[in-house]
């Protein structure tokens, strides 16, 4: 089989992370109890989980113009494009801070310590989904010592990458069918999908 190129295999990431978040989305419900809203799970048809796809995806592309979904420069833009509706700008700046130390960790020890001390120092200033993406990248450089063992700091960096961008995309499309709790769901979602086809390809 030919293998992906690594812009190709970035996209790939993003396509699979959005498809898995819109098989399973919140939708807003009718039910309100003072300023809390209600979210319920709804079922899609595998037309509607098929439309759902190319309108993400046209989004996605948008929102990438002509940068990769796993480089530096893409992954801010993914952060950018959830403020300030499911993201503040303080958590989108600590998050893109993050992103930029990822790509220059010279060890998957100092990659893993840069996510452990980010999550350790979270508080409630930080959104929801600035922390979940926060700590999905610590799972993600623990993953990958887990299931590649003893890897290159580039392969992991790769890895992790791919994961918050699918955590990120998952946000955007969870998040636009539901809100905020849409986005934390979406977020898993995408980058359990994403990492599923960087590790195991």
């Amino acid at each position: 089989m030919r293998k992906l190129s690594t812009n190709r295999r970035g996209f790939v990431a993003a396509a699979a992370a959005t498809v898995a978040a819109g098989a399973l989305l919140p939708t807003r419900g009718t039910a309100q109890t003072g300023n809390s809203v209600t979210f319920e799970l709804t079922k899609f048809t595998a037309a509607e989980a098929g439309r759902e796809h190319t309108v993400r995806l046209k989004q996605i592309k948008t929102t990438l113009a002509e940068s990769q979904a796993t480089s530096a420069p893409g992954l801010w833009k993914l952060v950018d494009a959830l403020v300030p509706k499911l993201m503040t700008s303080q958590g989108a700046a600590l998050l893109k801070q993050l992103i930029k130390d990822m790509f220059v960790a010279t060890a998957v020890d100092i990659l893993l310590k840069l996510f452990a001390d980010a999550v350790e120092a979270l508080n409630n200033t930080i959104d929801e989904v600035s922390q979940a993406v926060i700590r999905i990248a610590r799972e993600s450089v623990q993953s990958v010592k887990a299931n590649l063992g003893n890897v290159d700091v580039k392969k992991a960096i790769v890895v992790v990458a791919s994961d918050v961008s699918g955590a990120l995309t998952g946000a955007a499309t969870g998040g636009q069918l539901g809100g905020v709790s849409g986005a934390l769901i979406g977020a898993v979602i995408g980058a359990v999908s994403s990492s599923a086809v960087a590790v195991f390809g």
